[in-house]
Protein backbone atom coordinates (compact mmCIF):
# COMPACT_ATOMS: atom_id res chain seq x y z
CA UNK A 1 0.00 0.00 0.00
CA UNK A 2 1.41 3.40 -0.98
CA UNK A 3 0.63 6.33 1.28
CA UNK A 4 1.69 9.32 -0.73
CA UNK A 5 1.69 13.00 -1.03
CA UNK A 6 3.65 14.65 -3.80
CA UNK A 7 6.25 15.41 -1.12
CA UNK A 8 6.47 12.16 0.83
CA UNK A 9 5.99 8.53 -0.32
CA UNK A 10 5.54 5.80 2.29
CA UNK A 11 5.23 2.10 1.41
CA UNK A 12 3.26 0.38 4.19
CA UNK A 13 1.48 -2.91 4.84
CA UNK A 14 -1.87 -3.38 6.57
CA UNK A 15 -4.17 -6.21 7.61
CA UNK A 16 -7.58 -5.32 6.16
CA UNK A 17 -8.88 -8.87 6.45
CA UNK A 18 -9.36 -8.35 10.18
CA UNK A 19 -12.11 -5.81 9.57
CA UNK A 20 -10.93 -3.38 12.23
CA UNK A 21 -9.44 0.07 11.87
CA UNK A 22 -6.39 -0.79 13.94
CA UNK A 23 -5.38 -3.35 11.28
CA UNK A 24 -6.11 -1.30 8.16
CA UNK A 25 -5.87 2.28 6.97
CA UNK A 26 -8.66 4.80 7.31
CA UNK A 27 -8.87 7.89 5.15
CA UNK A 28 -7.93 10.25 7.98
CA UNK A 29 -4.34 8.94 8.09
CA UNK A 30 -3.28 9.93 4.53
CA UNK A 31 -5.14 13.22 5.04
CA UNK A 32 -3.02 13.92 8.14
CA UNK A 33 0.17 12.86 6.33
CA UNK A 34 -0.63 15.28 3.50
CA UNK A 35 -1.35 18.11 5.95
CA UNK A 36 1.91 17.59 7.84
CA UNK A 37 4.01 17.29 4.68
CA UNK A 38 2.49 20.41 3.10
CA UNK A 39 1.95 22.72 6.06
CA UNK A 40 3.60 21.49 9.25
CA UNK A 41 7.00 20.09 8.35
CA UNK A 42 8.97 22.99 9.84
CA UNK A 43 7.49 22.29 13.28
CA UNK A 44 8.14 18.56 12.94
CA UNK A 45 11.90 18.97 12.58
CA UNK A 46 13.59 18.26 15.90
CA UNK A 47 10.31 17.40 17.65
CA UNK A 48 9.42 14.47 19.86
CA UNK A 49 6.43 12.85 18.13
CA UNK A 50 3.94 10.45 19.70
CA UNK A 51 1.19 8.83 17.63
CA UNK A 52 -1.81 7.52 19.56
CA UNK A 53 -3.84 4.73 17.95
CA UNK A 54 -1.21 4.23 15.26
CA UNK A 55 -2.77 0.94 14.15
CA UNK A 56 -0.75 -1.45 12.02
CA UNK A 57 0.46 1.33 9.68
CA UNK A 58 1.55 4.33 11.77
CA UNK A 59 1.57 6.49 8.66
CA UNK A 60 1.46 9.97 10.32
CA UNK A 61 4.19 9.12 12.84
CA UNK A 62 6.42 7.53 10.21
CA UNK A 63 5.91 10.57 7.98
CA UNK A 64 7.20 12.76 10.80
CA UNK A 65 10.26 10.53 11.19
CA UNK A 66 10.99 10.97 7.48
CA UNK A 67 10.53 14.74 7.81
CA UNK A 68 13.19 15.17 10.49
CA UNK A 69 11.63 14.51 13.90
CA UNK A 70 14.11 13.89 16.71
CA UNK A 71 12.31 10.85 18.13
CA UNK A 72 9.06 9.07 17.23
CA UNK A 73 6.94 6.80 19.45
CA UNK A 74 4.13 4.82 17.80
CA UNK A 75 1.51 3.38 20.15
CA UNK A 76 -1.49 1.09 20.06
CA UNK A 77 -3.16 -1.65 22.08
CA UNK A 78 -1.15 -4.67 23.31
CA UNK A 79 -3.23 -7.42 21.69
CA UNK A 80 -3.62 -9.00 18.28
CA UNK A 81 -1.11 -8.60 15.43
CA UNK A 82 -1.23 -4.80 15.35
CA UNK A 83 2.12 -4.08 17.08
CA UNK A 84 4.11 -6.73 15.14
CA UNK A 85 2.77 -5.32 11.85
CA UNK A 86 3.57 -1.80 13.04
CA UNK A 87 7.16 -2.86 13.74
CA UNK A 88 7.35 -4.32 10.23
CA UNK A 89 6.28 -0.97 8.78
CA UNK A 90 8.94 0.79 10.84
CA UNK A 91 11.54 -1.52 9.27
CA UNK A 92 10.20 -0.88 5.76
CA UNK A 93 10.31 2.87 6.34
CA UNK A 94 13.93 2.62 7.46
CA UNK A 95 14.76 0.92 4.17
CA UNK A 96 13.37 3.94 2.29
CA UNK A 97 14.73 6.57 4.70
CA UNK A 98 17.87 5.01 6.26
CA UNK A 99 18.92 8.14 8.16
CA UNK A 100 15.69 8.78 10.07
CA UNK A 101 15.48 9.27 13.82
CA UNK A 102 14.92 6.56 16.46
CA UNK A 103 11.41 5.08 16.20
CA UNK A 104 9.85 3.06 19.01
CA UNK A 105 6.69 0.96 19.03
CA UNK A 106 5.00 0.81 22.42
CA UNK A 107 1.82 -0.66 23.87
CA UNK A 108 -0.66 1.86 25.22
CA UNK A 109 -4.16 1.40 26.60
CA UNK A 110 -5.49 4.96 26.72
CA UNK A 111 -5.72 6.41 30.18
CA UNK A 112 -3.75 3.48 31.63
CA UNK A 113 -0.27 3.43 30.08
CA UNK A 114 2.00 6.43 29.63
CA UNK A 115 2.35 6.77 25.82
CA UNK A 116 5.96 7.91 26.15
CA UNK A 117 7.19 5.04 28.31
CA UNK A 118 4.62 2.27 27.93
CA UNK A 119 4.48 1.97 31.73
CA UNK A 120 1.20 1.49 33.53
CA UNK A 121 0.52 4.67 35.48
CA UNK A 122 -3.09 4.11 36.56
CA UNK A 123 -5.88 1.57 36.36
CA UNK A 124 -8.09 1.84 33.28
CA UNK A 125 -11.42 3.49 33.97
CA UNK A 126 -14.53 1.33 34.05
CA UNK A 127 -15.65 2.29 30.53
CA UNK A 128 -12.33 1.12 29.09
CA UNK A 129 -12.04 -1.93 31.36
CA UNK A 130 -15.39 -3.24 30.13
CA UNK A 131 -14.12 -3.22 26.54
CA UNK A 132 -10.78 -4.95 27.12
CA UNK A 133 -10.36 -8.53 25.83
CA UNK A 134 -11.30 -11.11 28.51
CA UNK A 135 -8.35 -12.15 30.64
CA UNK A 136 -6.05 -9.37 29.44
CA UNK A 137 -3.50 -8.47 32.10
CA UNK A 138 -3.00 -4.72 31.71
CA UNK A 139 0.44 -4.29 33.21
CA UNK A 140 3.70 -2.46 32.68
CA UNK A 141 5.37 -3.21 29.37
CA UNK A 142 8.75 -2.64 31.06
CA UNK A 143 9.81 -0.06 28.50
CA UNK A 144 12.47 2.49 29.30
CA UNK A 145 11.68 6.22 29.28
CA UNK A 146 12.88 8.38 26.43
CA UNK A 147 16.61 9.15 26.54
CA UNK A 148 17.55 12.35 28.35
CA UNK A 149 19.11 13.58 25.10
CA UNK A 150 15.63 14.06 23.63
CA UNK A 151 14.26 15.76 26.71
CA UNK A 152 13.31 19.15 27.77
CA UNK A 153 13.09 22.08 25.40
CA UNK A 154 11.95 20.27 22.27
CA UNK A 155 8.59 20.57 20.63
CA UNK A 156 6.29 17.70 21.61
CA UNK A 157 3.84 16.74 18.87
CA UNK A 158 0.99 14.27 19.49
CA UNK A 159 -0.75 12.72 16.48
CA UNK A 160 -4.00 10.86 15.99
CA UNK A 161 -5.93 9.87 12.86
CA UNK A 162 -9.64 9.06 13.25
CA UNK A 163 -9.25 8.05 16.89
CA UNK A 164 -12.17 9.95 18.46
CA UNK A 165 -15.26 8.06 17.31
CA UNK A 166 -16.23 5.95 20.34
CA UNK A 167 -17.73 8.06 23.15
CA UNK A 168 -16.65 5.59 25.84
CA UNK A 169 -13.02 6.25 24.82
CA UNK A 170 -13.12 10.06 24.88
CA UNK A 171 -12.04 10.60 28.48
CA UNK A 172 -9.28 7.99 28.35
CA UNK A 173 -7.99 9.36 25.04
CA UNK A 174 -7.83 12.89 26.42
CA UNK A 175 -6.04 11.58 29.50
CA UNK A 176 -3.38 10.01 27.27
CA UNK A 177 -3.00 13.25 25.31
CA UNK A 178 -2.51 15.14 28.57
CA UNK A 179 -0.06 12.48 29.81
CA UNK A 180 2.21 13.47 26.90
CA UNK A 181 2.21 17.12 27.92
CA UNK A 182 5.68 18.05 29.22
CA UNK A 183 6.09 19.59 32.63
CA UNK A 184 7.65 23.01 33.03
CA UNK A 185 11.02 23.39 34.70
CA UNK A 186 9.21 24.89 37.68
CA UNK A 187 6.85 21.90 37.95
CA UNK A 188 9.89 19.62 37.94
CA UNK A 189 11.47 21.59 40.78
CA UNK A 190 14.29 23.09 38.73
CA UNK A 191 14.05 26.72 39.78
CA UNK A 192 17.27 27.75 38.05
CA UNK A 193 16.10 26.41 34.71
CA UNK A 194 12.72 28.01 35.28
CA UNK A 195 14.30 31.44 35.75
CA UNK A 196 16.25 31.06 32.50
CA UNK A 197 13.18 30.06 30.47
CA UNK A 198 10.22 32.15 29.43
CA UNK A 199 8.18 32.34 32.65
CA UNK A 200 9.37 28.83 33.48
CA UNK A 201 7.01 27.54 30.82
CA UNK A 202 7.02 24.01 29.39
CA UNK A 203 8.26 23.15 25.90
CA UNK A 204 5.74 23.66 23.09
CA UNK A 205 3.01 21.00 23.10
CA UNK A 206 0.57 20.40 20.26
CA UNK A 207 -1.79 17.56 19.36
CA UNK A 208 -2.68 17.31 15.67
CA UNK A 209 -5.78 15.19 15.12
CA UNK A 210 -7.51 14.23 11.88
CA UNK A 211 -11.08 13.70 13.07
CA UNK A 212 -14.16 12.35 11.33
CA UNK A 213 -17.84 12.39 12.23
CA UNK A 214 -18.71 8.71 12.08
CA UNK A 215 -19.67 5.73 14.21
CA UNK A 216 -21.59 6.47 17.38
CA UNK A 217 -19.50 9.44 18.42
CA UNK A 218 -19.94 13.18 18.23
CA UNK A 219 -16.99 15.39 17.34
CA UNK A 220 -18.52 18.32 19.20
CA UNK A 221 -18.84 16.21 22.37
CA UNK A 222 -15.18 15.20 22.15
CA UNK A 223 -14.04 18.78 21.67
CA UNK A 224 -16.19 19.94 24.59
CA UNK A 225 -14.50 17.37 26.83
CA UNK A 226 -11.09 18.48 25.55
CA UNK A 227 -11.85 22.08 26.52
CA UNK A 228 -12.99 20.89 29.96
CA UNK A 229 -9.53 19.29 30.35
CA UNK A 230 -7.94 22.71 29.76
CA UNK A 231 -7.01 22.13 26.11
CA UNK A 232 -7.61 24.79 23.47
CA UNK A 233 -9.10 23.48 20.22
CA UNK A 234 -8.58 25.07 16.81
CA UNK A 235 -9.77 23.78 13.43
CA UNK A 236 -6.85 24.02 10.97
CA UNK A 237 -8.67 22.54 7.96
CA UNK A 238 -12.38 22.32 7.41
CA UNK A 239 -14.05 18.95 6.76
CA UNK A 240 -13.48 17.29 3.41
CA UNK A 241 -13.11 13.76 2.15
CA UNK A 242 -10.29 12.01 3.97
CA UNK A 243 -8.62 10.42 0.98
CA UNK A 244 -8.33 7.04 -0.70
CA UNK A 245 -9.41 4.33 1.72
CA UNK A 246 -9.46 1.15 -0.30
CA UNK A 247 -9.01 -1.24 2.60
CA UNK A 248 -11.75 -0.12 4.98
CA UNK A 249 -13.96 1.73 2.54
CA UNK A 250 -15.11 4.53 4.82
CA UNK A 251 -15.80 7.84 3.14
CA UNK A 252 -16.28 10.20 6.07
CA UNK A 253 -15.60 13.91 6.07
CA UNK A 254 -12.32 14.58 7.89
CA UNK A 255 -11.18 17.82 9.52
CA UNK A 256 -7.78 18.67 11.02
CA UNK A 257 -7.74 19.97 14.61
CA UNK A 258 -5.01 21.34 16.83
CA UNK A 259 -5.26 20.81 20.58
CA UNK A 260 -2.79 22.62 22.81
Amino acid sequence: MLIASDLLPLQLSSLPQHGSGMFGLWGAAPRLVQFIAARYRDRVRGAIVVELGAGSCGAPGLACAALGAAHVVLTDVPWGPVLPMLRRNVSRTREIFPDICPIEVRACVWGCHCPLSGRKIREPDEAVKDKLPPGLDVCSTAEEPLPASVGAPQMRLILGADIAYQPWQYQALLQSICDCRPKSALEQGDKEAARSSVAGGPPPFVALLALAERGGGSLSDFLSLAKAEGLSCECLEEPRRGGVDADIGTDALVSIWMLS
